[in-house]
């Protein structure tokens, strides 16, 4: 499906990066980054912008999982997330799409589950102007993720999203949400190539659901209760 979209986004946006010397635009980068990361698969239900994904997929090998909702889809990345305890990216469009996830955002809060949101927002330049499913979407997310924030340009996708990968896996692992302005974003030189290599980080084997199945000779722990009258 998204080897299909490929014919209708703008071909030069998709130029490999060593026929443009050391620069990419920040599909580019946000792609580059997500691969640098070990991600096999990336969970959406399609919506613009499509160039990040068609990056993932066409350029660095990762499957596209599509979801019935973007709930649902983002409900896979969470049962994906527990089992292997590495970070996992979701996408999301702006508007309602973004609007369906904090429903799933939520559940993976509460399980410590690593997921990446990367959601596309409208364009800073129409703010205030009542464009289409114009709306404050990091407010959404305030509660239910570990860290939320918006891209504030183009050349700090890398420094960024990395910032929010770390935060979905260190200490307490948890669900971090990025959103970036789609109209143009995706044109623009964001940086060097060699920015998208990245330290390996250190993510939990598995999450607190299967640590529960562990055996062990001491007795289990009882919580202290209110003192029968």
């Amino acid at each position: 499906m998204v080897g299909a979209l490929a014919v209708s986004e703008n071909r030069n946006q998709t130029a490999h990066p060593s026929r443009m010397g050391d620069r990419m635009n920040v599909s580019q980068a946000i792609a580059g980054l997500v691969k640098a990361y070990g991600a096999e698969y990336a969970f959406t239900l399609t919506g613009g912008p499509q160039s990040p994904l068609m990056e993932m997929q066409l350029r660095h090998g990762i499957r596209t999982i599509l979801g019935r909702s973007e709930r649902s889809a983002f409900a896979m990345a969470d049962a994906y997330a527990r089992i292997t305890g590495k970070p996992t990216f979701g996408l999301a469009q702006y508007g309602c799409g973004t609007a369906y996830l904090p429903f799933a955002m939520i559940d993976a809060f509460w399980a410590h589950s690593p997921i990446v949101a990367i959601n596309s927002a409208t364009d800073s330049a129409t703010n205030n102007k009542y464009e289409y499913q114009e709306m404050e979407q990091a407010p959404l997310f305030q509660n239910c993720t570990k860290w939320c924030g918006d891209l504030p340009a183009p050349d700090r996708i890398l420094d960024v999203l990395r910032t929010a990968i770390r935060a979905a896996v260190e200490g307490t692992p948890g669900p971090v949400y990025l959103s970036f302005p789609w109209t143009g974003t995706a044109s623009r030189w964001a940086t060097s190539a060699k920015c998208t290599q990245t330290s390996r980080l250190r993510t939990r084997r598995s999450c607190a659901p299967r640590r529960c199945l562990r055996t062990s000779s001491a007795p289990p722990l009882r919580s202290r209760g209110p003192s029968a009258p």
